[in-house]
């Protein structure tokens, strides 16, 4: 099924539209997000170890090479 959209609900010809871009992959931004809210490091990559938050796939790699030292 599809449903109809549009690309853009109204103009304005003094704003340019904004760039387009992929939409980030899910837990792409934790770290940047997390450091945002005060967490440091240490805080950030316990909470990946213990599941409550989760890395996308490209930035899993670094920590999987953390671990196996």
């Amino acid at each position: 099924m599809s449903l109809p959209a549009v690309a853009r609900a109204a103009v304005f010809t003094g704003i340019a539209d904004p760039p387009t871009r992929q939409a980030p992959l899910a837990g792409e931004h934790i770290r940047e997000i997390c450091a945002e809210l005060g967490m440091d490091s240490a805080d950030i990559d316990a909470l990946i170890r213990a599941g409550v938050l989760q890395l996308s796939a490209s930035d899993t790699a670094p920590m999987q090479e953390a671990a196996a030292k």
